[in-house]
């Protein structure tokens, strides 16, 4: 949920994607696409990694919510949803989940 500009400065997020040999021209980032029109479309589902809530200006996506893995203070929300995944423990890093 950050725009490509950022993505250099999330260095566990580059870490991990470059040890699996899956280059940075391969991800979609916010800026890139319009979150809102894709969920309308279809059957869309989101997953959320490293927070559990939804950015204020996203909360109309909350019902495409189908999983979590996070490591801050669990907000409680999407459990009727959250059909997937849902990890949320206090630690350093959603890398170390």
């Amino acid at each position: 949920n950050i725009p490509r500009n950022e993505f250099v400065f999330r260095a566990e997020a580059v870490w991990l994607f470059e040890s699996l040999g899956i280059p940075h021209d391969r991800l979609t980032f916010v800026d890139e696409l319009d979150l809102g029109q894709f969920c309308k479309e279809g059957s869309a589902k989101l997953f959320l990694v490293d927070h559990n809530k939804l950015c204020p200006r996203q909360t109309d996506l909350a019902p495409m919510v189908c999983g979590t893995v996070d490591h801050h203070v669990d907000e409680g929300l999407y459990s009727s949803t959250c059909t997937h995944r849902r990890v949320v423990r206090l630690c350093g890093s959603a890398t170390t989940l």
